[in-house]
């Protein structure tokens, strides 16, 4: 078995061994006799994502079962026979023994995050804070429209103190407030409010894609930041 430099693959994906555990297992090939070779290379290929190692496991049973199958009665003929899996497993067990006890990467960051060495991702929260203000927002929409009338859910032109989040009633904001979607520009958003007072308002999404030309992927984008109040 060729005793190149083993692969250098992928950390484990699971949890890393102990110190004492992977000596143990580094041994598995001598204490066996080149018996346990492919067993344990092929389980450090699993752990590795090793495609090297998984060949040498493959190539550790065939030497066995073609040394054993070999017609040779001689003390000498057996131990050769057993030599290659048994030496060459020790040196590969030995050479990958690092990377099955080092912590595994989701570990580590897990570690410097609850040690304060990561920044918080500040966007992504604020997004998802954003996101369920506008669930909130659209709830009373839904239960009190009185109430959502009050706070000017969907109205930035208006004054207010309530937060909904970035929702936008098409049928009542002006066309500036309109152009400060994503996605927008003025001349969409005066085009929105001309066939908004062509029309009379709108009612459903499908309106906005039929009548005022919004292309269909942004309106659906937008379709949790967009109402139709009358």
């Amino acid at each position: 078995m060729a005793m190149s430099e083993p692969e250098r693959g992928d950390e484990p994906p699971l949890g890393g061994m102990h110190p004492a555990a992977s000596l143990a297992w580094a041994f598995v090939p001598l204490y066996t006799i080149g018996f346990g070779t492919c067993a344990v290379l092929g389980w450090a290929a699993f752990r590795l994502r090793s495609v090297w190692l998984a060949v040498c496991s493959v190539l550790s049973l065939l030497m066995m079962i073609g040394g054993l199958a070999t017609p040779d009665s001689s003390a000498l003929g057996g131990a050769l026979i057993l030599l290659g899996p048994m030496c060459g497993g020790v040196a590969l067990t030995f050479g990958v023994r690092g990377k099955l006890t080092r912590p595994t990467g989701a570990a580590r960051l897990a570690a410097a995050r609850a040690a304060g060495e990561l920044p918080e991702n500040r966007a992504l929260r604020a997004a998802l804070a954003r996101r369920a203000r506008r669930v909130e927002a659209l709830r009373i929409l839904e239960t009190d429209p009185a109430l959502a009338y009050e706070l000017r859910i969907g109205r930035p032109d208006l004054p207010h103190e309530y937060d909904d989040g970035g929702i936008l009633d098409v049928n009542h904001v002006p066309a500036s407030a309109i152009a400060a979607l994503p996605g927008f520009t003025p001349e969409l958003a005066e085009h929105v409010v001309r066939m908004r007072e062509e029309y009379g308002g709108f009612t459903l999404l499908s309106e906005l894609v039929v009548y005022a030309h919004v292309p269909q992927d942004l309106a659906e984008r937008l379709a949790d930041r967009i109402v139709f109040l009358s």
